[in-house]
């Protein structure tokens, strides 16, 4: 059972494309709301359990589960990404089955990074892949696509929204020289129907090593392009993760509103990104001196975009060191609460559920527990 999961991803590219992070892209300038008292004040959330379990007690096979969601029936879908399954379980905690797995063929994966469930059908999607089960884990459909697309949002059966890698120049002799990182929406087919916005931010540092370029994610310091859909309100949320401003659009692109904060800089120290190199143990002393010099002066302000099925957004703040809080806004942009984890969830990773209640798995040494909670106060938030 492997440990918790590091922050920082490592990947190794044989390419001589530099995505580095402290590329800055001009942009348009309007207005923008600027809320930095919330309507509701500040809130720590108060939970209540629902209930627990530990899903390798009826399947030894659930292991390094990392993500769930829940159907209108009250099932759990359990996915491990490194072992490329997905497990379902009973309301009550018992597991029915599993599906998915390593492989090119038909309802196999290479590569796994995500899964959302609509109704009573499951997608999961990775490394070029869209494939389409029942809740009972029989394939349907499946796609296999010319790009490689992450994560993989799902309209309609007919159309998707996600980001994708956009070449932007290529020289003479066909080498690419540059990329951005692009969100759009698309038909099933992979025809562009809109692009929405593009960025050379990609949330990453690199450094070239010989004739490679070793190449850090490093979410909450390096800017990036995050986004999420609003799924009942047909809503598009997208930041550049360097400013707190939240651009709201339609599903053809129509910039519907605008929102943010003002937000004071919060500014690393020499001593606070040593401390952050030190983190990469697997790297040599001279590799984590480089990366030191290329570490920003300044943090991100944002680190992720939740839109929930209540349709209130949640925006992750950064905080270097602590356990980041969470801004709610309402789908109309209006700042409601600064909401707050209880001790008992502080770095949790919150799953959250269409009937408001949220999961959690917490990782042991040799198992996962996983607990859905039910919010008492304040009410009608998720």
């Amino acid at each position: 059972m492997k440990k918790a999961k590091s922050l920082f991803i490592v990947v190794f590219i044989s390419s001589l494309v530099m995505l580095s992070c402290g590329n800055k892209k001009s942009e348009k300038s309007f207005d923008i709301l600027k809320q930095n008292i919330p309507k509701r004040g500040e809130a720590i959330l108060k939970v209540e359990e629902v209930k627990t379990f530990i899903p390798l007690s009826t399947n030894e096979e659930a292991l390094d589960i990392e993500s769930v969601k829940k159907d209108n029936k009250g099932n759990y879908y359990f996915a491990s990404y490194s072992k490329i399954r997905i497990f379902k379980y009973s309301s009550d905690g018992k597991f029915l089955r599993q599906f998915l797995k390593k492989g090119q063929g038909p309802g196999e994966l290479p590569y796994f990074n995500y899964f959302q469930v609509i109704g009573s059908n499951i997608f999961v999607s990775g490394f070029r892949k869209l494939i389409k089960f029942n809740d009972e884990g029989e394939l349907i459909k499946e796609y296999v696509f010319k790009k490689a697309y992450w994560p993989i949002e799902v309209v309609n059966n007919e159309k998707f929204i996600s980001t994708f890698n956009d070449i932007k120049k290529k020289s003479k002799n066909n080498k690419i020289i540059s990329v951005e990182k692009s969100l759009g929406f698309f038909d099933i087919k992979e025809n562009l129907i809109k692009k929405y916005v593009s960025t050379e931010h990609f949330g990453m540092l690199t450094v070239k090593l010989g004739k490679n370029v070793v190449s850090m994610g490093m979410p909450g310091l390096c800017a990036a392009l995050e986004w999420s859909y609003n799924r009942k309100d047909g809503i598009i949320y997208y930041a550049i993760t360097d400013k707190y401003k939240i651009y709201a659009l339609d599903l053809k692109g129509k910039n519907l509103f605008t929102f943010g904060k003002e937000y004071k800089k919060k500014l690393l120290s020499h001593e606070d990104k040593k401390k952050i190199a030190n983190n990469f143990r697997s790297i040599s002393d001279d590799l984590k001196k480089e990366f030191i010099k290329q570490i920003p002066d300044e943090q991100v302000q944002i680190i992720g975009l939740k839109a929930l099925s209540s349709g209130n957004l949640i925006v992750y703040v950064s905080l270097f060191e602590k356990n980041s809080e969470m801004d709610l806004f309402d789908n109309k942009g209006n700042y409601i609460y600064r909401l707050k984890l209880p001790d008992n969830l502080k770095n949790s990773n919150l799953n959250f559920f269409d009937d408001g209640n949220f999961g959690v798995i917490e990782e042991r040494e040799n198992f996962s527990v996983f607990t859905e909670y039910k919010v008492i106060n304040p009410k009608g938030l998720f």
